[in-house]
């Protein structure tokens, strides 16, 4: 079964991602940083990343350029929220993106794809309730702004 790396600085977006690939059979490293996902790839091999655009700190784009300098045939899905306008440069060192907040079908095909190894039918991933209450008030507080309101820094 396939080997991720997901890097992201949302918290509960790493845990929803990493129970419901776990649960389709993967191996999955978490990192909050991109200085963090760049460690754990120098310790664990992986058959492809799962890289958040807008971090605090070192950027999607930031992290893919070291990622491919140092492991050009290593895979990297791009997660974003905006997918409009994304930067040719980012787009021609990533092999993949999916929209957030899209089915999750999508990204597992994705990873499918990209990393060419099926992942396990594991039907509906149940999260754990404390995960599900943090997504709850994510999307509360989204709600309270006047649109789209980031999970971590509050802004737009």
């Amino acid at each position: 079964m396939p080997r991720l790396l997901c890097i992201d600085d949302y918290q509960a977006g790493l845990r929803v991602r990493k129970a419901m690939l776990e649960s389709r059979g993967c191996t999955v490293f978490t990192a909050e940083s991109g200085a963090r996902g760049l460690m754990l790839l120098e310790d664990h091999a992986v058959d492809a990343v799962i890289l958040d655009y807008r971090m605090e700190g070192m950027d999607g784009q930031s992290v893919a350029r070291m990622i491919k300098a140092k492991y050009p045939r290593l895979p990297i899905i791009l997660l974003t929220g905006f997918p409009r306008g994304l930067p040719e440069q980012l787009l021609a060192m990533v092999d993949a993106y999916v929209v957030k907040g899209g089915p999750p079908a999508r990204l597992l095909e994705t990873i499918e794809r990209v990393a060419g190894r099926k992942l396990e039918h594991a039907g509906e991933t149940v999260l754990p309730k404390t995960i599900r209450e943090e997504i709850e008030r994510s999307r509360t507080a989204k709600v309270r702004g006047a649109g789209f309101q980031h999970p971590r820094t509050g802004g737009r």
